[in-house]
Formats: structure tokens, sequence, C-alpha cells
């Protein structure tokens, strides 16, 4: 049996059997509420135990309930379609109730870490979630036939499962350590939601809108071949301005060269930009309005051509619109009937808002300003209410805030020698002569493990099971803000950590705008941010304000470093001025602990002096300026400097990450005992 064979099997049997499918998924679920809720009680007992004992309740009740009812007429097969599908549904919802409550409940612990909860927790919550709109999928056409379900119901819950199965996508990669990965899919799926959104409103108003005209209007065969012309226009028209930049409109018309050369384009834009290091949006973008101005010229203009050779004409045949000299949405002006009185309801093209002229076009449009008006609102309050915009968490653990040294230990090597008279006739066994000679050994294996706090492994006491260790560097505009960065400086340094330590690491490290630092909240904020460059530091207002509660109220950290001319240095300190007017910069002395393991400040190049500065706020280091380009000895060949020089930059950075980190740590610590 072929694997698609497999399949076609275990779905056909799935479907056959979906009642008792059903009840293993139900069971297994509330076994599995139930027994937390009685034993670890990792979720709130009013979770498990009220909701869970509540819920499982009604539904035996239910359950009871329809069995009597289905022997009273002979069995569920002899009831009515209506009342089997509204007995089923009832029996169900308890159990769908109780799954809904409780993956928003696990996704709004992942999503603020506030539940100390551990990891399987999550994935059982996430996977519980997603398996719910796939068990009622697989029973699709026993739904269908047994329960009189129509064909959309399905395709609404299929839409209804884009969303768990995206956020387990998104824990799953959080685990992983891909934070660039989880940003992009976190974007991606955002849009994905919306689009799918955008098209079911539109069909639902589509839909009444059709009712409401059928029912009003005479002639329904002219008129039905009519309507069916200018549902193929809207849907074009949809699919143009939603997807046409990837293609999705050349696609349905049957153009599929246009759609493959569409996608091509956009692919080849995002490559364009990747290789020329700019902002790949504004490339983007600039593709997809240009293919989005260009279909609604031929849209509006009637030459929109579709395969055969055939235009895409909104309520005109295509003779009718040869010798008709009215534009296609001209012909969208008026509805069917004119409805006598004041009419408001939305899905009627006479309501009084509508105007007289353009009636559908104003509906569409109405219809898409609405529910994008609904979704950013509904984004915004989920934004607020979980602070799920982006959060930085520390490594679990604990430790020393030193980065482990190799330690040089003295051992003795002990060899005996033998001093004999040759010429004696005596023969005696002479004394040994302990010569004894010292040897320094290396030894790899650290005497203590870096971090902060109490905790089991290398870490910090204020971190978490999915906290890791990451490097992130400061984006500004008209500088050149990614020196060193195509030789790894960043890269390097993030290894060495990571080999030094023995924390959680991210794979890579990242790139932010300083106005992203926005979206940390407070106490899920990075520790600690990199900033160089050689040229230009402008920065507007409103950075600067973002940098100012950066290090004021969500107790991050700065790294600059002056990465090549004396100018950079003047303006740094011109910017740290007004960050902090009230702080001012002073030298940091080498007995300090981010200078720990050092005998002197490693200076590549002294293009700011050979003084290391640091500003000071409530006894800690809140900005920390190198004056001699470190980041040239972490990257690749390390411009050419000594050995000891490039190791020496390597433990000051790795000294600047675990004070800042450690020094954050202590603070969350305090956070938590208020």
């Amino acid at each position: 049996m072929t694997p698609s064979a497999r399949l076609r099997w275990l779905a056909g049997s799935c479907e056959r059997h979906f009642k008792w499918c059903w009840g293993a998924w139900a069971l297994a679920f509330w076994g599995w509420l139930l027994s937390d809720g009685l034993g670890q009680r990792h979720l709130p007992v009013w979770l498990t135990l009220g909701l869970g004992g509540g819920a499982l309740a009604a539904q035996a009740g239910v359950l009871a309930a329809l069995g009597r009812k289905a022997a009273g007429v002979g069995g569920i097969g002899f009831m009515s379609v209506r009342a089997r599908n509204g007995w089923i549904l009832g029996a169900a919802a308890p159990s769908v109730l109780g799954c809904v409550v409780t993956w928003c409940f696990i996704w709004y612990a992942a999503q603020t870490r506030n539940a100390d909860m551990p990891a399987h927790l999550y994935w059982t919550g996430f996977l519980f979630g997603v398996s719910l709109p796939f068990a009622v999928l697989l029973g699709g056409r026993w739904l269908r036939t047994h329960c009189g379900w129509p064909g959309w119901s399905l395709w609404a819950v299929a839409s209804v499962a884009l969303l768990p199965f995206w956020q387990l996508l998104l824990y799953a990669l959080e685990s992983a350590g891909s934070a660039q990965w989880r940003s992009t899919l976190g974007w991606g799926g955002a849009v994905v939601v919306f689009c799918v959104g955008l098209l079911w409103t539109l069909w639902v108003v589509e839909t009444q809108t059709q009712r409401r005209e059928e029912s009003q209007r005479a002639g329904a065969a002219a008129g039905a071949s009519q309507e069916q012309s200018a549902c193929s226009f809207k849907i074009t028209v949809t699919l143009a301005l939603i997807a046409g930049f990837a293609g999705a409109d050349r696609w349905y018309a049957r153009r599929w060269g246009l759609g493959l050369a569409k996608m091509l384009a956009i692919a080849g834009s995002v490559w364009l930009s990747v290789r020329l290091k700019s902002p790949w949006p504004a490339l983007l973008y600039a593709t997809a309005a240009g293919w989005w101005l260009a279909d609604l010229w031929l849209l509006t203009s009637g030459r929109y051509v579709a395969g055969g050779r055939r235009r895409v004409l909104a309520s005109l045949s295509p003779e009718q619109a040869r010798r008709s000299a009215v534009s296609p949405l001209e012909a969208m002006d008026h509805s069917a009937v004119r409805a006598p009185g004041h009419v408001a309801s939305p899905f009627d093209l006479n309501a009084w808002y509508y105007g007289a002229h353009n009636q559908k076009l104003k509906q569409s449009l109405g219809a898409l300003c609405g529910y994008s008006l609904l979704f950013l609102c509904i984004l915004t309050v989920l934004s607020n209410l979980t602070g799920c915009q982006q959060i930085y968490e520390l490594p679990a653990g604990g430790g020393k805030p030193f980065v482990p040294q190799k330690v040089q230990v003295i051992k003795q090597v002990i060899r005996k020698k033998f001093v004999v008279n040759p010429f004696s006739s005596i023969l005696f066994n002479p004394p040994p002569i302990d010569q004894v000679r010292l040897q320094l050994e290396a030894l790899t294996q650290h005497v203590y493990q870096a971090g902060q706090g109490e905790g089991q492994g290398a870490g910090f006491a204020g971190g978490t099971g999915l906290g890791m260790v990451r490097f992130i560097r400061l984006r500004y505009a008209d500088g050149d803000w990614d020196q060193d960065m195509e030789l790894n400086s960043d890269l390097n340094m993030l290894i060495w950590y990571a080999a030094n330590t023995g924390h959680r690491t991210a794979p890579k490290p990242e790139v932010l705008s300083i106005a992203q630092l926005r979206t940390f909240p407070v106490g899920k904020s990075p520790p600690l941010v990199y900033l160089t460059g050689q040229r230009n530091l402008p920065l507007s207002p409103l950075e600067i304000e973002t940098l100012r509660d950066y290090l004021l109220e969500k107790r991050g950290m700065l790294f600059a470093d002056n990465g090549g001319s004396s100018g950079w240095h003047s303006q740094f300190f011109s910017l740290m001025n007004q960050v902090l007017p009230r702080v001012g910069p002073r030298p940091v002395p080498m007995d300090h602990p981010i200078h720990a393991g050092l005998v002197s400040i490693p200076i590549v190049a002294p293009h700011g002096g050979s003084t290391a500065y640091g500003w000071m706020i409530d006894g800690r280091l809140a900005a920390y300026y190198h004056p001699g380009d470190i980041g040239d000895a972490w990257a690749d060949g390390h411009s050419g400097v000594s050995r000891g020089i490039w190791e020496a930059s390597y433990r000051l950075g790795g000294n600047v990450m675990l004070y800042a980190h450690a020094e954050y740590s202590k603070w969350l610590q305090t956070q938590r005992k208020k």
C-alpha cells in the first residue's frame, strides 16, 4: 500500500468512526485537564476543576438526554437532520468550549511568561488546540451527510485552524531559539490571517447582498446570468487587491505565465534587497504597488484579459461590453431593485449611506475599511494585553558574574637520583635525592560557573527555561551601523561567549532599530545592545527618548564602540548628553568587574583615545564606551592585530555581556520580591 493510499484509508477510517474518534479526543483532553487539577496543579483550579468539571458534567448530561431521546424514536438515525445536528452540537459544545478556553489561557501564559509552567504543558495545550479543528475536518463527510453541514462550514473550520497552527509554529521556533525566523513567521502569519478574514468578510457581504437582491428582483434567469458575471469580476478585483503582487488574480484568471512572472518579480525584489543590503520592505512594496496599479487600471478600463483572450467585465457580457462605452465599474452603479423608504442594512445596496452611484463599489470598500479597522483594533488590544510584541528572557541557572579563566596549576614532578662512588669497594643502596621540577599545566575545567544567583547549571537566577543570551546590534539611519558585520564580528563574539560561559545563546546575532526597543515590555527587554560606527550618528528626538527610556525604565545597558574616527567619539558623547543629561561620563577603572581578567584595555586603534568611559546610574553601568574599535578584533582575521589584543577584546566583550545580564537578573529578582 502506497503512502497516499494509507492516508486515504486513515481518513476514511476516521470518517467512518468519527463518533469514536471524537470521543477518544474528548476523553484525552478531559483526562489531561483533570489530571493536572488533581495532581501537579500547574494550571489554575478555576480552569481545571471549575470549568473542566462543570463542562464535563454538562456534557455527560447532554449525552444522557441524547441517549433517551434516541431510544424514544428508535435510534439516532431516525431523528431528523435538524434535531440530530442540534443534539450533537450540544454534546460537543462543552468539549469545544473547554478546549478553546484552555488554549487561550496557555497562549496568554506563553506570551506573558507570567505563569511558571513547564514546557511540556505549553506543548500539550497548543497541540490540543491544533487537534480540535483537525478532528472536526476528519469527520467532514460524516457531518455533511448526517448533520446537514453546508460545504462552506468545513472551509470555515479550516480557516479557524490556521490560528492555533500558526501559534504552535511560533512557539516551536521560540523554543528552538530561532528569533529571526519567529519574527518573520509572526508577521507573515498575521498577513495570512488578515487576508483569510478579509476574504470571509467579502464573501459574507456578497452572499447576503445576493440573497436580498434575489428576493426583490424579477426576472431571475436574466438577473442570475448577470450576477454570475459580476461575481467573477468581484473575485478578480478582490484577489488583485489582496494578493495580486503574488499573481493570485492571474492564477484565478488562468493566465499562468503572468502569474508566474509576478511571483518571480517579488522573489527577485527580495533577493536584490538582500544583496544590496537595503531595507527590503521598500523595494518589495514598490514592486507590489506597481502590479496593483497596473491591475487596477486594467480592471477599471475593461482591458483585463483572462484565459481564452476574454475580458473580465462587471455585470456585462463581452458582446455588451464591446457595444457599450460604459466602463465596467460604471456598470456597478445601481442595485437591481430600488427599495422604497429608508434602508440602513449594509447588505442592501439601497442603503442611504451608499448614495445613488457606485453602490456596489462603495459596499466593497466599506467592507474592506471596516474589516481593516476592526483587525487593527483587535491586534492593538492583544498587543497591549499580552505585551507580545517582542520579549527577551535570560537563561535560567546560577553562578558568579565572572567569565571563567584557565587556571594555571603547579605540579610537582619528582625524579630520583642516586649518587654512588664508582671507586668504592663497598656495595650499598644509596638513598635517593629528590629532584623537584615545577611544571605548569592549563586546566580546561572551570573552578566556577558564570552567571548570577543560585540555580542549576550556568545561567541567571532571574531567567527562565526558554531564555537565551542574544547579541543585538542597533541600526540607525545615515551611518555605517553595520561595520564588520560582513566579517562575522557579532557572531564570533556570541560564539566565544557561549564557549566560555556555558550559557544558552541564540544561534545568530540580531539587528534591531532603535525604535524597536519600544516593543519590548518592562522586565522582558534586552539587558544589552551594541552600537558602533565611524561616520555620522544622527538620531531623531523620538529615538533619543527611546534610548533614555530603555536605559532608565527598562534597566538596559548600551555598549558603544568607536569604529574609526574622532568625529564619532564627539558625536557619541554629545548624544549621551541628550540621552542622560543629568549623568556625566567617567573613566571606568581597571579594577571594575567589567575589566576582570584584563591588564589593560585592548585597543585596536586609538580613535577616541585609550580610556574607557561609563555612565553610572544607581550604582550600575548604564552605558560603556570603548574608544578603540573592539569590533575589528572580533571580526574574521582580527584586522591583523596581535593574539594578545584580540583575545583580550573577546574577554572584554564577554565581561560586558555577562555584567549587563547579571545586573539585569538582580533587578528582576528585586522586582519579583516586591
